[in-house]
């Protein structure tokens, strides 16, 4: 047997009275009413040292619940800092002597250790406070009156403090791993108890600087030792240092041997004159105490909060760990020799440390890392305010399995810019070239103002080979015959108003359309062909898409949306006024959902690919003297679909609609002018939800995730007016000017957008 000494300084200074400190003295004048109407809490420096968040000090998060266990000499349990809170489990551990009082303290040490651990919280009037307020409190008698007792008294005191239930245990007493103490700690850690040790003050390195074997992979895990600091977060001038000793642990059948360094094991701690009950001095005396065994118990309620808070960390015995990755690096930069891995931080520890992740509907983990590029709305899905909502308040998971309420909202990006979602009207700077043909035919060339010919092509290999590829620059080309036969194609242009023009033979009536699916598919190669049928019949088709990504699917985020869509159509002017129009089409994603666009690896994705079919009709009135009332109408669904990547697990069938009205009135202000009004709720979704998952810790810190049907559609639909006036200035000048105003679009409540167009002919 070995005997151990109590792994602390003297009582160097008392608090009496009115709470004014003295020299080392043997007698003190007990605090009664004084207590309560001192204005100073003395615990308050050194708990803003270790950045206890004041969140944590008071009620259930004081650490209710948690049993932590003292192996000392004893506890007065009437003691106003840990009264009704000590567990009746509490005894005399003591195998070497006898406890003549039980477990009531009769040298002082465990009371003082176990309030700087628990000591009630009282408010700012207390003289002191704990860290962890709330908990039970386990005391086992392993010390003398003396301050001393012999390893087979640590060792039972140990083993009937995991046997009490307590998830830590104080040990505020040398480090001296004998076979019993090892073997003590060893089942406690099987049992999951966290062991903190105080480092000592001898001033001199932990054990010597030697190695020691016998402790268990699992105790390595569950081991604190703890130093001093002063207020000014230097080593106390009394404190050992964890030196460059190791400690190895056996293999095990499924693990090989491992071998840890106490400078890795070692947190350092406020242990400089700590306020806490000096009973030897009166029964409500407080002194100020002064070495590692103080630093012991602020890691050891430190600890205890981290377990009320995440009871995972019990579970999966990481608690410590968490102390270890979040303390503020002291001394040399990193783990070192003389302040271990730093100063304990509650403040960095009780934030999110590591990787976060989310749970998916099938409960298994979602990486909310780069591979969680925003999901980019649009137009037609809508803000997803509602989605928005149930992912404001979401809950995920650090890298230690403990969970956080995160605003998960921001995964949902606006489009961008302010030009009005869907709309026909060109804002691409391009240069256009008419060329009227012998017999009445015409040829229109677009290109781009900003790239040429000059510019590589686009190189497909590259595209394949993960490298990003120049995209092709703007040309487009539209021909018309004296006939109404008319052809349009190429890259880079709405395709959305050739079409129009190709369906109804007309320049004009390119500006009444809603902007349907396949205005959702823009920007890259696209084709119309439009020609009559009949004197009073004429068809139209037409195809176009998304431009070609510049890097590969897989390695896309947000902009990985590749969409293609197909459009038919056919006009029908009769013998009267009234003109009627159908227009069916079909467009495929992948990536996306209804112009959403979403890495294919995406926390909050809508699924990978599907094909949503519309059809549109549309009726023009003839008013005379070229005038004209249009009125549209568009209904377009997307198939329900079952998603395996992401917290969706299934979005509706959806259901989207538009209508719109202009009128045309030309020859206004001069002849051969035309002024367009407009007013359109272009193509918008009206209803559908997805299966979102939703995912609630229990008390005991198990998980538990359901799916909740979460609405799609949230608030007014977006409305644009527009107003265009168009003439010619001369022979050989035509102007064009737009005005279009939005509310409750994505981008914005409310916005407004210009546009002018000049074209000369030289």
């Amino acid at each position: 047997m070995k005997l151990f000494w109590l792994g602390t300084g003297a009582v160097i200074a008392l608090v009496a009275g009115q709470a004014e400190a003295a020299g080392i003295t043997d007698t003190v004048t007990p605090l009664i009413t004084a207590k309560a109407a001192t204005a100073t809490n003395y615990s308050t420096p050194w708990l803003n040292q270790i950045s206890l968040p004041t969140t944590t000090t008071t009620g259930a998060k004081g650490g209710a619940g948690v049993i932590i266990g003292i192996v000392d000499t004893g506890i007065i349990a009437s003691n106003s800092e840990v009264i009704g809170r000590v567990s009746a489990l509490s005894s005399c551990a003591a195998v070497s002597f006898k406890c003549s009082n039980g477990v009531t303290d009769d040298q002082g040490h465990g009371t003082a250790v176990a309030s700087i651990a628990a000591g009630a919280f009282t408010g700012t009037t207390a003289l002191m406070s704990g860290v962890a307020s709330g908990v039970t409190i386990v005391s086992e008698k392993s010390m003398s009156a003396q301050g001393t007792g012999f390893d087979i008294d640590i060792a039972n005191g140990i083993t009937k403090a995991a046997d009490a239930g307590a998830t830590v245990i104080n040990l505020s007493l040398t480090y001296m791993p004998t076979s019993n103490i090892v073997k003590a700690m060893n089942y406690a850690a099987s049992k999951g108890a966290v062991l903190v040790y105080a480092g000592g003050n001898e001033s001199t390195t932990l054990l010597s600087g030697g190695n020691t074997t016998g402790l268990t992979q699992a105790t390595l895990t569950h081991l604190l030792i703890a130093g001093s600091v002063n207020s000014a977060n230097a080593k106390s001038s009394f404190s050992n240092t964890p030196g460059t000793g190791t400690a190895t642990a056996a293999a095990t059948t499924t693990t090989a041997a491992k071998t840890v360094s106490y400078t890795s094991l070692w947190l350092m701690a406020p242990g400089e004159n700590i306020v806490a009950p000096a009973i030897n001095y009166g029964a409500t005396a407080l002194g100020a105490w002064s070495g590692t065994s103080m630093a012991a118990p602020v890691v050891t309620g430190a600890v205890a909060l981290l377990q009320k808070t995440w009871p995972a960390l019990t579970r999966n015995g990481t608690a410590a760990a968490v102390l270890l990755a979040t303390a503020t690096d002291l001394g040399a930069a990193g783990a070192d020799s003389t302040y271990g891995v730093g100063l304990l931080n509650l403040t960095k520890a009780f934030s999110p440390l590591g990787a976060l992740s989310a749970v998916s509907p099938t409960g298994t983990s979602i990486a909310l890392g780069s591979s969680s590029t925003a999901t980019l709305t649009s137009t037609t899905l809508g803000s997803l305010k509602s989605l928005g909502t149930a992912l404001n308040n979401y809950t995920v998971f650090d890298g230690y399995s403990r969970n956080f309420a995160a605003n998960l909202s921001t995964l949902i990006s606006k489009p961008a810019g302010t030009a009005v979602s869907l709309s026909s009207l060109t804002y691409n700077p391009v240069w256009t070239n008419s060329l009227k043909l012998a017999g009445g035919g015409e040829i229109e060339i677009y290109r781009d103002t900003l790239s040429t010919l000059a510019k590589d092509r686009f190189d497909r290999g590259a595209y394949r080979l993960g490298g990003a590829a120049p995209q092709p620059p703007i040309n487009y080309l539209a021909y018309t015959t004296s006939a109404g036969f008319s052809v349009a194609g190429g890259y880079g242009l709405s395709a959305s108003s050739f079409f129009d023009h190709a369906l109804w033979g007309s320049q004009s009536m390119g500006e009444i359309g809603l902007g349907g699916l396949n205005a959702l598919a823009q920007g890259g190669y696209s084709a119309n062909l439009g020609a009559p049928i009949s004197e009073n019949l004429r068809l139209a088709a037409g195809w176009s898409q998304t431009p070609e990504p510049d890097q590969p699917l897989a390695m896309q985020g947000a902009n990985a949306r590749v969409a293609r869509s197909a459009s038919l159509g056919l006009t029908a002017q009769g013998a009267g006024p009234i003109a009627f129009g159908v227009k069916v089409s079909a467009l495929d994603e992948t990536s996306g959902l209804l112009g959403a666009s979403y890495g294919p690896m995406s926390a909050l994705n809508f699924g990978q690919g599907g094909t949503s079919y519309e059809a549109e009709i549309t009726t023009v009135v003839d008013l005379g003297a070229g005038r004209s009332l249009s009125f549209s109408f568009a209904d377009a669904r997307t198939p329900s679909r079952d998603i395996t990547q992401g917290l969706i697990s299934h979005v509706s069938d959806l259901k989207s609609q538009g209508y719109g009205i202009a009128l045309t009135l030309p020859s206004l202000a001069a002849k051969g002018d035309r002024l367009t009004l407009s007013a359109k709720q272009p193509l918008q979704l009206r209803s559908g939800y997805v299966a979102l998952a939703q995912t609630e810790v229990d008390g005991e810190g198990y998980n538990h995730t359901t799916v909740a049907d979460t609405a799609l559609r949230s608030g007014p639909m977006e409305t644009d007016m527009a107003v265009s006036y168009a003439r010619m200035m001369g022979k050989q000048t035509y102007v064009q000017a737009d005005l279009t105003w939005r509310t409750n679009a994505p981008q914005a409540a409310s916005d407004l957008a210009v546009r002018g167009v000049i074209q000369k002919r030289f």
